[in-house]
């Protein structure tokens, strides 16, 4: 929805905004599984540029304690479905002629999970599996399921690239809806614009004509240290 900013500041509650946001922004949402490739965005080429050492330790994860019941097959599926409705997930980083791109393939029968039996297992298993994580080799997301002898426990871990603090919210409640519902009914919420879409409406609004005018704008101010 396009909301002027002018205006939201004069009287920043949601009845108005919602009265003078009346028409959308022209974009075609994608609620089909995503796949094709992107420039990488401005913060993933400030990331490249900037982070040299270990690129691969810049991840996040969570560790979820799951229902007894739950096995390997069934965490399988509902890994499956999540990567399916998070394009995200998916998302690989290749280099090309033109410089970095970001991918999405189709959707892998095989979620990226790996199983581990705690009994059989020793060391420091979780630092190892972020260790793991590599965007020069593609993966960007892992779920590593222990298998313990009282409780089993699943370890998600998704590279800074794919996810931020807020994602995970919502991550981690799409896998609790999918692995608490039985096969073929597992009602999400639907998709919004994609991570590609994203990409490439940043690549068109950062050479556009206006753009370029508002950038030529402050880069002409006086620098702070003009003020002293």
């Amino acid at each position: 929805y396009r909301i002027d900013p002018e205006r939201f500041f004069a009287d920043p509650t949601i009845a108005t905004m919602a009265a003078l946001s009346g028409s959308k922004a022209d974009a075609a949402l994608d609620y089909e599984v995503v796949t094709g490739s992107a420039p990488t965005t401005p913060i993933q080429k400030w990331f490249f540029e900037t982070i040299t050492v270990e690129p691969g330790h810049w991840n996040q994860g969570r560790l979820l304690r799951l229902d007894p019941g739950l096995g390997s097959g069934e965490v399988n599926t509902g890994l499956v479905a999540l990567t399916r409705h998070h394009d995200a997930l998916r998302l690989h980083i290749e280099p090309t002629p033109e410089g970095l791109q970001q991918v999405i393939p189709g959707v892998d029968a095989e979620a990226p999970l790996r199983v581990v039996d705690l009994t059989e297992s020793s060391g420091a298993l979780a630092d190892r599996e972020h260790a793991a994580l590599d965007p020069a080799a593609g993966r960007l997301f892992r779920a590593i399921l222990f298998v313990g002898p009282e409780a089993n426990h699943l370890l998600l871990l998704a590279h800074h690239l794919v996810v931020d603090a807020v994602s995970w919210g919502i991550i981690i409640e799409d896998l609790a809806t999918l692995l608490s519902s039985p096969v073929g009914d597992r009602p999400l919420p639907g998709k919004s614009a994609s991570v590609l879409g994203w990409a490439r409406g940043l690549q068109r609004w950062s050479t556009h004509a206006e753009t370029l005018a508002d950038g030529r704008f402050w880069t002409d101010r006086p620098s702070p240290e003009a003020w002293a």
